[in-house]
């Protein structure tokens, strides 16, 4: 649900930096998390090196609409003009 999502530890965090060396205190949820996503994208693709992190905050909530949504879901959005 709604309230299960932004009650997480995994909302209101600044996680700049990488898995272990994080500029903010606090982050060891996210480090775990892309931790897994970091070992599942090397064995996927094969690849030594790889980094998950997005490129920006419109990339990143990009990526939690795409996995929580499906094609015609509705969704609510701030008028900002």
């Amino acid at each position: 649900s709604i309230l299960e999502a932004v009650g997480s530890v995994m909302t209101n965090k600044y996680a700049e930096g990488y898995p272990g060396r994080r500029y903010y205190a606090g982050c060891e949820a996210v480090d775990q998390v892309e931790t897994l996503a970091i070992e599942r994208a090397r064995l996927l693709f094969g690849a030594e090196h790889v980094n998950v992190q997005p490129h920006s905050g419109s990339q990143a909530n990009m990526a939690v609409y795409l996995s929580s949504i499906r094609p015609g879901d509705t969704i609510l959005g701030m008028d900002l003009s």
